[in-house]
């Protein structure tokens, strides 16, 4: 940007030699008579009237701080971020040598400077509307809303630009980059190229046309059977779609966004591809996203899918269904941080799966151990760390997780010796009828069974309130007052009352 502002400055004061095509003769040669150096040789794509525009002016005028030498010769010159600009873009030229004196009110815009459209595209809402204010002596020399400065769609818009400071760096005229729906480079002007070739100087920068060639993909990114399909590559992260797709992947003005294709068909109350889980994995039997359908071309790796079905969505035969985020993150936008940006799922159990405990994952064997899922806060379990892949039932049978009975308290007193069901103590778990919200949801449900007739079942549980060691609880028909389920025996079965 230095050296550009330098080779600015120095355009607008130096009148030197431009190398190039030589000045044809007869008019021009009579302009160069009264203002100008007829020593100019203009180069290719340079107006040859360079010869002709200030410095010098009639009364000999040098300075570019004279508004009457400013910048024309910034203008008829091209520059490292501008091709040349003709002299009729900022004002009429005169038919001959006898024509009155061009006064500074006298600026008509034309060509360039007035561009109402890109050429292929729809005009310009509201079109340039290009002015001059360098009329009054003494007052301000600048011009305004020209399309060279930026008044043109995601541009500057109408900007004042001093006509004698010599001052147009890069990024006075449009944002590096501009902003929404031109996608974000992170101010990497030396990737403009990549959609805009020449960009930075020459023909094809700030020419009345938009000079766009978006580099594509080929058939494969579309066509789910090849190898080259986008989602292979989606999979792996989609920072990289970012760079030419916006920062949501929702496109621009010459790329289109996810949406264009993955919202024409949503599942019912889903308003976006963002919040739509089934797109890329799940979807059988219901809309949680859960696997067995993995992720494009994933379905190979057994782990990928696992026993999500058994967890998730559907009620295993002994707990109600877990939500995702007992395990793993679930994210509430595809773009969510932690979601789509590595090889695999980052397994973080939270909910209920880390009620008193501190769960872990082997990817590589497969298993997970020391979650309450599977008796962490138990004993007697035979299987506290199952392997994901074994999808048999086997892994969740009762006894599994917690001894049957388990060892605890007086457990083994009361369903070995006393044959008494486990649902006499614990309503509708294991038992008849089962009621799996009651069983593996954080708490330990010791309320009237549904078969107090029978076997009468505790009204109250109350732990700890014997002392340490102890849980009591009052009860009908099985015990008197209080039962102290460790610590003291327990009365006799029956006639306690």
């Amino acid at each position: 940007r230095a050296a550009a502002l330098a080779l600015l400055l120095a355009a607008c004061g130096d009148a030197r030699m431009i190398q190039g095509e030589a000045v044809p003769a007869g008019s021009l040669a009579r302009c160069t008579a009264c203002h100008g150096d007829r020593q100019r040789i203009a180069s290719s794509g340079t107006d040859p009237l360079i010869a002709a525009a200030p410095p010098a002016g009639l009364l000999g005028a040098g300075d570019p701080g004279d508004r009457a030498v400013g910048a024309h010769q910034a203008h008829l010159r091209g520059g490292a971020f501008w091709s040349a600009v003709a002299c009729a873009s900022c004002h009429a030229l005169p038919a001959g040598t006898d024509h009155p004196r061009q006064e500074q009110g006298k600026v008509t815009f034309s060509g360039v400077a007035a561009t109402v459209a890109w050429p292929g595209a729809r005009a310009f809402d509201p079109p340039p509307a290009p002015s001059w204010n360098g009329a009054a002596p003494g007052g301000p020399a600048t011009c305004s809303a020209t399309y060279c400065h930026g008044s043109f769609p995601n541009g500057a818009g109408p900007v004042e630009i001093s006509w004698t400071s010599g001052s147009a760096p890069c990024g006075s005229c449009h944002a590096v980059p501009p902003p929404d729906p031109h996608p974000p480079v992170g101010g990497e002007t030396d990737r403009c190229a990549e959609c805009h070739p020449g960009a930075g100087g020459g023909a094809s920068h700030v020419n009345g046309r938009l000079e766009v060639s978006i580099p594509g993909h080929d058939a494969s990114w579309i066509d789910p059977a090849s190898p080259g399909f986008h989602a292979f590559t989606a999979n792996l992260g989609l920072a990289a779609c970012t760079r030419c797709h916006g920062a949501t992947l929702d496109g621009g003005a010459f790329v289109p966004g996810c949406g264009s294709c993955h919202d024409r068909s949503l599942p019912a109350g889903v308003a976006s591809w963002r919040t739509n889980c089934v797109m890329c994995h799940g979807g059988e039997a219901d809309q949680t996203g859960a696997p067995p359908r993995a992720t494009w071309g994933r379905a190979g790796d057994p782990v990928r899918v696992g026993a999500h079905r058994s967890h998730v969505g559907a009620a295993h035969a002994l707990a109600e269904p877990l939500g995702c985020e007992a395990c793993h993150a679930k994210p509430a936008d595809a773009l969510d941080a932690g979601h789509v940006d590595g090889p695999t799922a980052t397994v973080a159990f939270g909910g209920l799966a880390s009620k008193g405990t501190a769960p872990a994952w082997s990817r590589g064997e497969a298993t997970c151990s020391s979650t309450y899922c599977h008796g962490a806060t138990l004993a007697g379990g035979t299987n506290t760390s199952p392997i994901w892949t074994v999808l048999d039932g086997t892994q969740a049978a009762c006894g599994t997780c917690h001894g049957n009975p388990p060892a605890t308290g007086r457990h083994g007193q009361h369903v070995i010796s006393w044959s008494v069901p486990c649902f006499a103590c614990h309503p509708r778990v294991a038992g008849r009828p089962f009621d799996p919200s009651l069983h593996v949801n954080g708490t330990k449900d010791m309320n009237r069974s549904p078969d107090a007739s029978v076997y009468g079942g505790f009204a109250d549980w109350d732990p700890g309130a014997a002392g340490p060691g102890t849980l009591t609880g009052t009860a009908t028909g099985c015990h008197g007052a209080t039962n102290y389920w460790t610590g003291a025996p327990p009365p006799p079965r029956f006639g306690c009352q």
